[in-house]
């Protein structure tokens, strides 16, 4: 189990975890993810998946993406 999340602040979810991410850069198209939630890919969207474990793989939009998440080189 990873914790990506810590949900300290009320109704305020703050990304504590890290994922491993990918541009999409294809025509759009959906998927169901591992809860079971069709998502919709867009180019420019993100693919992600948990880092260490890559037991899920799911969608981010761009926008929310860099809204959320800072590189880590």
């Amino acid at each position: 189990y990873v914790k990506l999340y810590d949900h300290d602040l009320g109704a305020i979810y703050k990304p504590i975890g890290k994922i491993k991410a990918a541009i999409y850069q294809g025509s759009e198209t959906e998927f169901v993810a591992k809860w079971g939630r069709l998502m919709i890919l867009k180019t420019g969207d993100f693919i992600v998946s948990p880092f260490p474990d890559f037991q899920e793989v799911y969608r981010i939009a761009r926008k929310e993406f860099f809204e959320t998440y800072e590189e880590d080189l």
